[in-house]
């Protein structure tokens, strides 16, 4: 995250049972066994309880890179680096939950949106099985290009797309991707 000019890259865990944050992990910039500190990337659950962290910046410079953690919840928790293809470097793009795309058995993370300096994007991917997919290019059937668009899962196990900015106004729309 980001405090004042101060970017972070600590681990926290909220409990909603005793209304208490405890650190997992300290923040290390230097370290090679955790992501570079960074904000606005888009972090979420994938299908297999990881948590998936994609994008963002680090102050100067938007970030492109995916990892995963494991044990979450535990002083053990660590952090993989993939290295595979990824979508284009971002930052402020929404992260939504999809279940069972097109009525199949998967589950995935969808990553719409956001930009890259002033250059505003609007493709749309899935990270699945430790692979990211492209599934609409700009402009071919998604909502238009825009940054911190909001994203959730919907009762039919759909990801709902709200607003966002288009880096020329502020959208009002939703769009649905199943």
């Amino acid at each position: 995250g980001l405090l004042g000019t101060t970017y972070y890259n600590d681990l926290w865990e909220y409990s909603f049972s005793s209304s208490k944050w405890t650190q997992r992990l300290a923040s290390n910039c230097a370290s090679a066994t955790q992501p570079a500190c960074r904000a606005y990337g888009s972090i979420g659950r994938d299908g297999s309880g990881q948590i998936v962290l994609f994008g963002g910046t680090s102050g100067t410079a938007t970030l492109g890179d995916t990892w995963t953690l494991s044990n979450p919840t535990s002083t053990t928790s660590t952090w993989t680096l993939y290295t595979l293809a990824s979508p284009p470097a971002r930052q402020q793009a929404a992260f939504g939950f999809l279940n069972k795309p097109g009525g199949g058995t998967a589950v995935s993370l969808v990553l719409f949106g956001g930009k890259n300096g002033s250059t505003v994007l609007g493709d749309t991917w899935t990270w699945s099985s430790g692979r990211w997919v492209q599934i609409y290019g700009p402009g071919t059937g998604s909502p238009s290009a825009r940054y911190d668009a909001a994203a959730a899962t919907d009762t039919s196990n759909g990801v709902v797309i709200f607003g966002g900015n288009s880096g020329s106004g502020l959208d009002s729309d939703t769009w649905v991707i199943k």
